[in-house]
């Protein structure tokens, strides 16, 4: 499978209705803004999976007093991926992807984008894969 496959299968972290319990509120917990600090957060999976065990693209979010910084995205390419590791944000191992510039954000019209996003989320009807 090329890099382009892959890429074209992915599907956002945050939805509950396809991945397994806890994915939705680990991914939500790393994205909302908070005072300050620096995280790794899970935004895209393997859709065929829907786990952290397959392609995974971590966006590396630094947040400040009035902005919030996109400051990379990465496949998080570690051989043993699983929560507990991404919620320690310890043992990750990441390929830089090279040739995405930073994104800056208002950090008020992140906190609202994130909401109308959340919510846009939490209601939508639930869609069963086929097997």
């Amino acid at each position: 499978m090329t890099i382009h496959d892959q890429l074209t299968m992915l599907v956002p972290v945050m939805n509950e209705h396809i991945f397994p319990a806890g994915y939705k509120e680990l991914a939500w917990r790393l994205l909302e803004p908070r005072i300050d600090g620096q995280v790794i957060a899970p935004i895209l999976v393997c859709g065929d999976d829907c786990d952290l065990y397959c392609t995974v693209i971590v966006a590396e979010i630094t947040y400040k007093k009035d902005t919030i910084h996109w400051e990379r995205l990465d496949f998080d390419v570690s051989e043993h991926k699983d929560m507990a590791r991404m919620q320690r944000q310890f043992g990750l191992q990441i390929d830089w992807i090279i040739g995405i510039p930073p994104m800056t954000f208002d950090r008020e019209e992140y906190t609202h984008c994130m909401l109308i996003l959340k919510n846009a989320i939490d209601a939508a009807p639930v869609v069963r894969r086929s097997t």
